[in-house]
C-alpha cells in the first residue's frame, strides 16, 4: 500500500519531528478482510510504542469501518477488538457502528468519528444535503451513537469538509450531546503523492488540557472532559466568566456572563463566539468579547477562520474551534427543539438511506462480517512484510532488517471505478427485494442460511431515536481546573504556541507500514449480533424499544 515501506522508524521520526505530544497510529482495513498491522495491535494494545517519552506518547488504536456508515476510531485501547469492518465485498452491512462502538469503549477506548463529512454543508441545511451520496464514508450513523452515548469525540478538523463537520457538530451538541471537538488528518506515512494524506502527521491538531504528567490516561481524560481545541494553525482561547472548554456553569435566568475569545496568528481572519442560537459576536482577529444574559441553557463555542495561508495545510483555508464550555440555567441543560428536531429528520431520512444503498444480504448465501484476517508476511502489489508476521518471539514493532533501504513498487493501476479516497468500488449489491441480516455464532462462524433462519430486516429496524434533555455525558464542572499559563512549551511547527498543560495531538490514520483503517456496521441498538439466535431475534431489537420509549422527552 503506497509508494514507500514504512517502518516504525518513520513514524517515530514524524512524531518527534513534528513535536507532536500524542500520536495514535491506528490499525484498520482498506477494501476487504485484510487488517493491516494487527499483529503490532495485538502486541502493543495497552502499552506505550518504544519511542514514547515524558514529552511525547505514542499508541496503537483502531479505525473501525463501513463505507456506508462512517468510520469510527479508538484511542487507548487496552486489547485488540474482535471485529475490524464490515460491509466490504459483497459482506452485510452488520453488525451497526453501534456494536463495534460498544465493543470498543468495553475496552478502555475513547471513541469518535474521523473524515466524517465530504460534503459543502451548511447550518441551515437540512440531513439528506449530507446523507444522500452513496457509500461515500460519510459518519451516517453519528446521530444515532451520539444520542447513546457510544462516542466521546468528533473530528471537526478532517482532511474534507471541515465547515460541514462543524455545522453537524454544533447541531448534536445543541440537541444535548456532550462530544468534545478533536482532529484527525488521515495521513498515511507509506503514501508519498496524495495530497494530504501524504502531509505529515499534526498537519491539523487537537490540544488537549492534561492535568499533571502526559500519560494515555490523563491525555484520554481531558479529551473525555472536553477541554480541547482543534485547529489548523491558530491558537484559539476561550472563556465564560473565567471557566474554560469543558467546564459547566450552573446559574439562575439573567445572570450576565462575560465571554471572552483570543487567538493567536497570522492566517486569522475572523473570530466568532457562538451559542445554540447561532452567531453571537463577530469581529477581527486577536481578542473578541462579548456579554449576554442567560434565559435559557445553553453552549459557548469559539471558531477562528481565515482563508488559504501557508501556515494552513488545509484547502479550504485556516481553521479552529473549541469544545463547549456548558451553561445549565435553573438545573437545566442545552437542548435545543431546533436541533433535536434536526436530528430526528436525519434519523428519518437515514432509513431511506439504508433502503436504497445498504446491504442486508449477500447473494446466494448468508451475510456475514469478518471480525478480522490478518495481513499475510508479504503485501500484495510488492509491499512489505508486516511487523510482527515472522518468527515466533519477534517483535511486532520492529522494522525487519531486510526493509532497510528498500523501495516499494508502485501497484498495478486498477480498472474498475474507485470511491471513497482511492479504493475499490464494492460490488454490486444483492436485489433490493427481501434483504436480511444473518446470524453469527459465538465461535465466529455463521448459522444456518439467510432464507431458513434470518429473519427479515427493515432499515428502520436499526434506527434509533434517543433525544432527552440530558447533562450526564458531561464529567466537567464549573470548579474544574482552568488552563494555566506557568511557561510556555516549545511551539511546534506551523502553530502559533501552546500554553503549559496543553498538549498537541494527532489522530493519525495511518501505521508503520502502510494505511491503518478498519470498518464498521449499520444502525442497531441490540447488543452483540453475533450471540444473538433466530428465536431471539425480534423485528425491533430489545434496545431499539427501550429507546423508543425514550423518544424525544425534551419535547413533551
Amino acid at each position: 500500500m503506497g509508494e514507500e515501506p514504512a517502518a516504525p522508524v518513520l513514524a517515530a521520526a514524524a512524531q518527534h519531528g513534528e513535536d507532536l505530544h500524542v500520536l495514535n497510529l491506528v490499525a484498520g482495513n482498506v477494501a476487504g478482510e485484510r487488517v493491516y498491522d494487527v499483529e503490532a495491535l495485538r502486541h502493543w494494545a495497552g502499552k506505550d510504542l518504544p519511542w514514547s517519552d515524558d514529552r511525547h506518547l505514542a499508541r496503537l488504536g483502531v479505525e473501525y469501518r463501513n463505507d456506508l456508515i462512517g468510520h469510527c476510531t479508538a484511542f487507548g485501547l487496552r486489547e485488540p477488538p474482535r471485529r475490524y469492518h464490515s460491509g466490504f465485498l459483497g459482506t452485510a452491512d452488520w453488525p451497526p457502528n453501534a456494536v463495534a462502538l460498544e465493543e470498543l469503549r468495553a475496552l478502555g477506548g475513547v471513541t469518535g468519528y474521523g473524515h466524517p463529512f465530504h460534503t459543502p454543508f451548511g447550518d441551515d441545511d437540512p440531513p439528506d444535503v449530507v446523507l444522500d451520496r452513496g457509500r461515500s464514508c460519510a459518519a451516517r450513523e453519528i446521530v444515532a451513537d451520539a444520542a447513546l452515548g457510544l462516542i466521546d469525540t468528533l473530528d471537526v478538523l478532517n482532511h474534507s469538509s471541515i465547515a460541514a463537520t462543524a455545522a453537524v457538530y454544533r447541531r448534536l451538541i445543541g440537541a444535548g450531546n456532550r462530544l468534545a471537538v478533536t482532529a484527525g488528518t488521515d495521513a498515511v506515512l507509506s503514501f508519498c503523492r496524495r495530497g494530504t494524506a501524504s502531509s505529515p502527521p499534526g498537519w491539523e491538531r487537537v490540544y488537549a488540557n492534561v492535568a499533571g504528567p502526559l500519560t494515555a490516561e490523563s491525555y484520554a481524560e481531558a479529551i473525555l472532559l472536553g477541554r480541547t481545541f482543534a485547529t489548523t494553525g491558530p491558537w484559539l482561547e476561550l472563556t465564560v466568566n473565567g471557566h474554560g472548554p469543558g467546564d459547566t456553569l450552573e446559574l439562575p435566568p439573567g445572570q450576565r456572563v462575560e465571554i471572552a475569545v483570543s487567538s493567536i496568528g497570522p492566517e486569522v481572519e475572523t473570530l466568532e463566539i457562538r451559542t445554540a442560537d447561532g452567531v453571537l459576536a463577530q469581529g477581527p482577529p486577536g481578542r473578541l468579547t462579548a456579554f449576554v444574559e442567560v434565559r435559557e441553557p445553553t453552549y459557548v463555542v469559539a471558531v477562528a477562520s481565515g482563508p488559504p495561508h501557508p501556515r494552513s495545510m488545509h484547502r479550504s483555508g485556516a481553521y479552529a474551534h473549541t469544545s463547549p464550555v456548558y451553561v445549565d440555567v435553573a438545573g437545566g441543560h442545552v437542548a435545543r427543539e431546533a436541533d433535536v428536531r434536526w436530528c430526528l429528520a436525519w434519523l428519518e431520512r437515514l432509513e431511506a438511506v439504508l433502503r436504497e444503498s445498504g446491504t442486508f444480504e449477500t447473494p446466494g448465501s448468508s451475510a456475514t462480517t469478518s471480525p478480522c484476517t490478518s495481513a499475510p508476511g508479504r503485501s500484495t502489489g510488492g509491499g512489505s512484510r508486516l511487523p510482527g508476521s515472522g518468527d515466533a518471539g519477534e517483535d511486532p514493532f520492529q522494522a525487519p532488517a531486510e526493509l532497510a533501504g528498500r523501495s516499494r513498487r508502485r501497484p498495478r493501476r486498477r480498472r474498475r471505478r474507485r470511491a471513497c479516497g482511492g479504493m475499490p468500488a464494492r460490488p454490486p449489491r444483492a436485489p433490493r427485494g427481501g434483504r436480511r441480516a444473518a446470524i453469527r455464532s459465538t465461535s465466529g462462524g455463521t448459522g444456518p442460511s439467510t432464507s431458513a433462519a434470518s429473519r427479515e430486516m427493515a432499515p428502520s429496524t436499526y434506527t434509533m431515536i434517543v433525544y432527552e434533555a440530558r447533562g450526564s455525558g458531561s464529567a466537567a464542572s464549573s470548579a474544574s481546573p482552568t488552563r494555566s499559563a506557568t511557561g510556555p512549551l516549545k511551539a511546534a511547527p506551523r502553530m502559533a504556541g501552546t500554553a503549559a498543560g496543553w498538549r498537541i495531538s494527532t489522530s493519525r490514520r495511518s501505521s508503520a507500514n502502510a494505511v491503518m483503517r478498519s470498518a464498521g456496521g449499520l444502525l442497531s441498538s441490540s447488543s452483540d449480533a453475533r450471540s444473538a439466535s433466530p428465536s431471539s431475534r425480534s423485528r425491533r431489537p430489545p434496545r431499539a424499544a427501550a429507546a423508543r420509549a425514550r423518544l424525544i422527552r425534551v419535547l413533551v
